[in-house]
């Protein structure tokens, strides 16, 4: 029994050191995840990783553009005075976490679909921007998100109730 007990021990630390050392720690949250913009061909660039600054211009070619801020729960899209129309919906996907939820926050000076009419699924957001002005300010959107658990964890969870199991039957054995 004291044998059984060194053995299972040793190969749980063994275990727990080689998960620490080959795992990747969890992202919650939206930042360092690696999105994409499609859409219209003004929206710059074409992916970006989530972190300090905007991330996204629109139109690209302006003197003061719409900045496309994402942070870790929030999606802030700032402007000057400018109005538009014809263009279509703006889709930000790629996102690591699963996207639970989208809503308006906070809204000083925008007006139009981009206000009204947007969507989601669980990797991507969509904003109708067909129509719309800004009279200068910000528009803040909340991102409800969940993360996704890595597979070393499940590994090490599995492990975890594995050894519970097989030291459980043993002690039943054991007291027979």
């Amino acid at each position: 029994m004291k044998k059984h007990y060194i053995l299972c021990s040793t190969a749980m630390v063994l275990f727990l050191f080689c998960f620490g050392l080959f795992s990747t720690p969890a992202n919650a949250g939206l930042i360092g995840d690696e999105i994409f913009a499609s859409g219209d061909d003004w929206l710059t660039p074409v992916s970006a990783i989530i972190g300090a600054g905007p991330e996204f211009t629109w139109p690209s070619f302006a003197q003061t553009p719409h900045q496309f801020d994402f942070a870790d729960s929030t999606l802030s899209i700032i402007g000057e005075y400018s109005a538009w129309s014809g263009h279509g919906d703006f889709i930000f996907s790629g996102f690591d976490d699963t996207i639970l939820g989208f809503s308006v926050a906070s809204n000083t000076g925008y007006s139009g679909t981009i206000v009204d009419n947007f969507s989601l699924t669980e990797s991507s957001i969509t904003l109708d921007m067909s129509s719309g002005s800004c009279r200068g300010g910000v528009l803040v959107f909340d991102i409800a998100t969940t993360t996704v658990p890595e597979p070393s964890t499940m590994i090490l969870l599995g492990f975890g109730l594995l050894c519970i199991v097989v030291a459980k039957r043993k002690k039943f054995r054991n007291n027979r």
